[in-house]
């Protein structure tokens, strides 16, 4: 290439833009560059090399890749099925911050092992910017849709930052996980983390949900409570009502002799009164029978009232207990029909 171009070093460097010295991509390059016949000025071929590297390398890359170069970085990168997700999600992470910083973990080292990614001053960083438009964003998307439910929650759980919960395994989730786990020795760090942080998630959910069980229980008792003081209030106004009725009774009953005779008196006057009326007036034998029975009526109701007033009187006289309060105790040296 040096005896071909006026500026060889300039054409070079253009190369390694690209490669970062990756030997295979840099000695491919670098051979479709001297086959060319192009001729012109530095700059436009500096802006060629860039169209020879998106065309016959970068774009449809899969059906170019003779003799297989990055093909052989996408088999060591998918070929071990335990590992493909801890793999993609290292490198979505690599993706999408740019670097991420070197823990020398088991799959950090695996990622390294593929070629896809180096180590910069403490951190990963993708090795060159061929592969970093290869296995694009795009490309990552499409190899994770291939992987399961559970599996994707994970790599999403592993590249979201701050770390999103919503993506931790729970329920039924859970349960199956752990028992699949019971017994295998060929998880990962990342699945062991993954697994863990899902049963603290949950503890935390049980205990949460605990609390306001908790809360929810004392808000009821304390309902209860104020329900129970409420109908101790009405029952002692209750029976205040009924003390006030039996003092109402008891001062009543000196007069029952009175209210017996005069509901007696009433009903055979008002009997009297009627029977008057009915020889004085013009009526039909009909309109005398419905007369005659609304009287007797009225007679039949005037006597219950009294019978229901003499027991009320007899019950008293007798200190029976009544039955819509406490009984009331008589002083001995009063008149037992005077309310103490």
């Amino acid at each position: 290439m040096a005896s071909r171009f006026e500026n060889p070093q300039a054409m070079l460097k253009r190369v390694l833009y690209w490669t970062s010295g990756q030997p295979f991509l840099t000695q491919k390059i670098c051979k479709l560059v001297a086959a060319s016949n192009f001729s012109d000025s530095t700059d436009v071929k500096l802006k060629w090399i860039d169209k020879v590297v998106g065309s016959e390398i970068i774009k449809n890359w899969e059906a170019q890749d003779n003799p297989e170069h990055l093909k052989t970085i996408q088999d060591r990168l998918l070929s071990n099925r335990n590992q493909v997700k801890n793999l993609l999600g290292l490198y979505k992470r690599i993706l999408d911050t740019n670097k991420l910083l070197a823990d020398d973990s088991f799959d950090q080292e695996e990622l390294c092992l593929s070629g896809l990614v180096v180590r910069e001053k403490g951190y990963l960083v993708i090795q060159n910017r061929v592969y970093k438009r290869v296995f694009n964003k795009k490309w990552a998307e499409k190899e994770l849709e291939k992987l399961s439910f559970h599996d994707r929650l994970q790599v999403d759980w592993f590249t979201s930052s701050p770390r999103d919960n919503a993506k931790l395994l729970s329920g039924k989730d859970l349960d199956h996980a752990i028992s699949r786990s019971v017994g295998m020795t060929n998880k990962s760090f990342q699945d062991w983390e993954y697994l863990i942080e899902s049963l603290r998630n949950e503890l935390r959910a049980y205990r949460s949900d605990l609390i306001k069980q908790k809360k929810t229980s004392m808000e009821l008792e304390k309902n209860l409570n104020l329900s129970k003081k409420a109908r101790e209030i009405s029952e002692h106004s209750l029976n205040e009502e009924k003390q006030a009725l039996i003092r109402l009774l008891f001062s009543l009953l000196p007069h029952l002799s009175r209210i017996k005779s005069f509901t007696i008196s009433s009903a055979f006057l008002s009997l009297l009164f009627a029977i008057q009326y009915l020889f004085k007036s013009r009526i039909t034998i009909w309109e005398l029978v419905i007369f005659t029975f609304v009287l007797l009526v009225l007679l039949a109701t005037s006597l219950i009232l009294s019978a229901r007033v003499v027991e009320l009187s007899d019950k008293c006289e007798k200190e029976e207990p009544l039955s819509l309060g406490k009984e009331v105790t008589l002083d001995s040296t009063d008149n037992p029909n005077t309310p103490t």
